[in-house]
């Protein structure tokens, strides 16, 4: 799907927005990390990574949810870990956008959420227990398991959802699932959305498949330095975990409600990655369609929000993508990765950049490139090393790109009433 053309006469827009993921639990103590360029990277605790040689994650602290949990009508204990995290980020969602809380208090509205690498956890577990005899099987496995187990707790939790879908696309699920979801508010389809994605790769098995594909970081000695994107050292991108939820409506709707929008979206594509002989063009096709779709000429945009892994080849090919699309504008454009702060948590990595782009066009704040230390000659575009910018911007394009070749590309702007 290269383009989505569209009707310009709806507009989708963000109205509340939840995280939790390395950085905790909450969108300011998110934003505030981003902003400082201070990593979440730690030293896994989840499990013994001692065998692997990448022993470091970004793990994420769900313990602030007991008090949500016990006044959940959502059996909470029975989803698996990137559910349970995607719960709770819908909750300040919610708050933030202003939406009564409770079962049935608002509707119609319709769940898209992204899903990458699944309830490892859960299945984990329930391997461990059958290990030991038959009659310990989980009787809640294939439900907490199940590709879309995120979205329909969400769904089951609000009530009345009339329009319930997981996409799942590899690492750019929630970046895709937030594109499909504007574009549903934009043909008329929804008037209110929830998006996101959710993930949890910190499991034995898909974390020590993800170390021997060489996704990993082995930079065991200095975690907090380890995802180092678009810089001279960096060896890979960091595992990471989370969930972040993003309340989308169309701009009549949130404003019948009295809510003033956080920022509006222009327009999406996704775009398959074209044979190895032409690395790159995925990312160019997607990007370029997303201004089509926007309206927008490459010179239209103030900022890029990457994907920026932190991998020694798909840095550079964004680096070039990047150059391809934006042409002389691109070396004028300063662009940064927030992976540096929370390295890679799957399919909630995009919607992260969601929030970081909302608050960036809301604050004229741009976080940095965390631990850019060292310039690669093949990587030589403004990446704001070190420090936050200050600077007003207007538009934004971001980008995501899953294992497999999917590539989407998003363009954000300021609310403009």
């Amino acid at each position: 799907m290269a383009a989505l053309l569209h009707s310009r006469r709806i507009k989708p827009v963000i109205t509340g927005y939840g995280i939790v993921g390395p950085t905790g639990h909450g969108v300011p103590k998110f934003w505030e990390m981003v902003k400082d360029g201070r990593s979440a990277i730690r030293e896994i605790s989840l499990f013994d990574a001692s065998p692997y040689a990448s022993r470091i994650a970004g793990e994420a602290d769900t313990c602030t949810a007991s008090d949500w949990v016990e006044r959940s009508p959502i059996k909470f204990q029975r989803c698996a870990r990137h559910t349970q995290m995607a719960l709770v980020a819908l909750e300040e969602a919610l708050l933030e956008a202003r939406l009564p809380e409770g079962r049935g208090r608002f509707a119609p509205v319709h769940v898209v959420m992204g899903g990458g690498i699944g309830a490892f956890d859960v299945v984990h577990a329930s391997s461990v227990a059958l290990q030991r005899s038959h009659r310990r099987a989980s009787p809640v496995l294939v439900t907490a398991a199940a590709p879309q187990a995120t979205a329909a707790a969400i769904a089951g939790l609000l009530g009345d959802a009339q329009f319930v879908t997981t996409v799942s696309t590899a690492c750019a699920s929630g970046l895709d699932a937030i594109g499909q979801a504007a574009e549903l508010i934009r043909r008329g389809a929804a008037e209110l959305v929830i998006a996101g994605g959710a993930d949890s790769p910190l499991s034995p098995v898909p974390f020590a498949n993800l170390v021997a594909a060489g996704m990993a970081s082995c930079r065991n000695e200095e975690p907090e330095r380890a995802s180092r994107p678009f810089d001279r050292d960096r060896d890979s991108g960091v595992i990471s975990e989370g969930a972040c939820v993003v309340v989308l409506e169309s701009l009549g709707h949130a404003l019948s409600r009295g809510v003033t929008p956080k920022a509006e979206l222009l327009g999406y594509a996704n775009q398959i990655d074209p044979p190895e002989s032409d690395p790159g063009m995925g990312f160019v096709h997607s990007m370029r369609a997303a201004l089509r779709n926007a309206g927008c000429r490459p010179e239209d945009v103030d900022h890029v929000n990457a994907w920026g892994p932190g991998h020694p080849v798909m840095d550079r090919i964004e680096t070039e993508a990047i150059k391809e699309v934006f042409q002389h504008h691109a070396y004028s454009l300063p662009i940064c990765s927030i992976k540096g702060v929370v390295g890679n948590p799957f399919s909630a990595a995009g919607p992260m950049q969601v929030v970081t782009s909302a608050l960036t066009l809301s604050e004229g704040i741009l976080p940095p490139t965390a631990n850019h230390d060292h310039p690669d000659p093949d990587c030589d575009l403004d990446y704001i090393p070190k420090a936050c910018r200050v600077q007003a911007v207007s538009r934004v394009l971001l980008n995501a790109h899953g294992v497999g070749g999917g590539n989407c590309s998003l363009v954000m702007s300021s609310f403009d009433p």
